[in-house]
C-alpha cells in the first residue's frame, strides 16, 4: 500500500496532510501486525495482504477522521476492522 493509494481512498486530493498519513500509515500496519500473531508469515499471502491493506485503510480513514478529537474518550474500532482483525488473528492460509 502506498500514500497515493491512501489519499484517493479518503478522497485527499493535495499533498498538505502527506506527513500525517504517512505517520498514520506506520501506526495502522503496527496496530494490525501486533495484534495478529505471526503476522510477517501471513502478509505473504495475497488474500491475507489484501485483507491486511483494507483493515489498514479502515484504521487510517478512523484516525484521520477523529483526529481532533482533543480529550474527548477514544472510541472503539468499528465491527469491520474488528472482524478483520480477529479472521486475521486466526488465519489458516487458503
Amino acid at each position: 500500500m502506498d500514500l497515493e493509494e491512501v489519499k484517493l481512498y479518503l478522497r485527499i486530493t493535495n499533498d498538505v496532510e502527506d506527513g500525517l498519513l504517512e505517520r498514520m500509515m506506520s501506526v495502522a500496519e503496527g496496530i494490525i501486525s501486533d495484534a495478529v500473531t505471526g503476522y510477517d508469515e501471513k502478509i505473504m499471502n495475497d488474500r491475507f495482504k489484501a485483507k491486511a491493506e483494507m483493515c489498514q485503510m479502515a484504521l487510517i480513514a478512523e484516525l484521520y477522521e477523529n483526529r481532533n478529537q482533543g480529550g474527548r474518550e477514544p472510541k472503539d474500532y468499528g465491527f469491520t476492522v474488528r472482524t478483520m482483525i480477529t479472521q486475521m488473528q486466526y488465519w489458516g492460509g487458503g
